[in-house]
């Protein structure tokens, strides 16, 4: 078998968005169609989240021009500022790494995205805090490392991250 990762999104494949289209005005996709007509998040991260969703849900190149624009402007302070989801959870930059992973693959296919974009994910996995060696730091590793595989088109790593899950 060969390594083929679908690149659409890591959370939100295409025909996700297919089907959420044809429910649009129908619960409860409709409250979330409403947050992408609403103004973006004040912080750089949610408006780069914000502005890939709407390119993403409602095909609106502009937005995914802008959220490519804002992600290569960020510097490792902003992606890597040592706030986590729960403050001592002992994640590291796991799931923000994570997300940045999502993002990422729902840019790609982008007509103004280029081998950059990938580039800036490799330096981000480079960079990112994965070596705390408590459990969730762990557990974050091996999902970093699963996403990093995806992201990156590197079967090693994806397969590597496989066999950590397995082990335990």
């Amino acid at each position: 078998m060969t390594f083929q990762p679908s690149h659409t999104g890591l959370f939100l494949p295409t025909s996700f968005l297919e089907s959420s289209r044809a429910a649009r005005e129908s619960r409860p996709v409709i409250s979330a169609w409403a947050v992408l007509e609403d103004a973006p998040p004040e912080n750089i991260l949610g408006q780069i989240l914000w502005l890939v969703y709407r390119w993403r849900a409602l095909d609106d190149t502009s937005a995914g021009q802008k959220a490519l624009m804002l992600l290569h402007s960020l510097d490792d302070a902003t992606i890597f500022d040592g706030t986590t989801i729960v403050e001592g959870d002992g994640a590291g930059d796991g799931p923000r790494l994570v997300g940045l992973a999502h993002v990422v693959e729902m840019l790609r296919s982008h007509p103004a995205a280029t081998p950059a974009l990938i580039q800036l994910f490799r330096h981000w996995v480079d960079t990112a805090n994965l070596t705390t060696p408590i459990i969730p730091s762990a557990f974050w590793r091996v999902t970093v490392n699963l996403a990093a595989g995806i992201v990156l088109d590197d079967e090693t790593l994806f397969n590597e991250a496989v066999g950590q899950f397995q082990e335990g």
